[in-house]
């Protein structure tokens, strides 16, 4: 990845800031993990722009809704989950992987210690769509 590059070489961090204009069909499901799978394996940050419809001129997803609510008011619960990954939230040192297994759910992580940083790590898990019966850690 290019931006990766010139990331690290201006020491700033790199995020995906806008993506996901599509709706709740399996092929917007494969573009959102395609995107956060990428942004695992380089460790950068994203976000996904749309919450709700605001009539936005720009849309690409014709009449149905990009956001995570379709017209009627009811989630779009696929694109919810599969923005719901696991993740690293904060490392006690120098995140270096992390990759989550849409599948089974495992969420590998790892992270240099680092004894400069007295907050703990800590990891986010989404309880609601795929840890009901509890986790391993």
């Amino acid at each position: 990845m290019m931006r990766d590059r010139d990331a690290q070489r201006y020491g700033v961090p790199l995020i995906i800031s806008e993506f996901g204009a599509c709706t709740s069909s399996q092929n917007c499901m494969n573009e959102i993990n395609s995107v956060v799978d990428a942004c695992d394996e380089y460790l950068t940050s994203w976000a996904y722009w749309q919450f709700k419809t605001y009539m936005d001129i720009t849309t690409s997803a014709g009449d149905t809704s990009e956001g995570f609510y379709e017209k009627n008011g009811t989630l779009q619960r696929n694109k919810a989950e599969a923005l719901s990954r696991s993740y690293i939230k904060a490392a006690q040192g120098v995140t270096k992987k992390m990759f989550f297994n849409r599948n089974s759910y495992a969420f590998e992580g790892s992270f240099e210690y680092s004894s400069k940083v007295h907050k703990p790590t800590t990891v986010f898990i989404n309880k609601v769509y795929f840890y009901q019966n509890g986790y391993d850690l």
